[in-house]
């Protein structure tokens, strides 16, 4: 779960949002992250209805994602 919270100041900063402002944070865990490991960030859409999913060299540990910001 910290993978996904750590994941909505990036997110939010890559949007142009306020971290305050989120509203609404979906995500499926595809598999684990380990301390070290590096993580990017995919993003499409824009504040009010994003779709994101998190990869590291692994492969993909957050599918599916979903993010709102007002």
């Amino acid at each position: 779960m910290c993978t996904l919270a750590a994941t909505t100041l990036p997110l939010a900063d890559l949007l142009g949002a306020h971290p305050a402002d989120l509203k609404a944070l979906f995500g499926r865990f595809a598999a684990p992250v380990f301390p070290g490991d590096s993580a990017q960030i995919r993003v499409w859409g824009d504040a009010t209805a994003s779709c994101f999913d998190v990869t590291t060299a692994g492969g993909a540990v957050l599918t599916g994602g979903h993010a709102v910001f007002t």
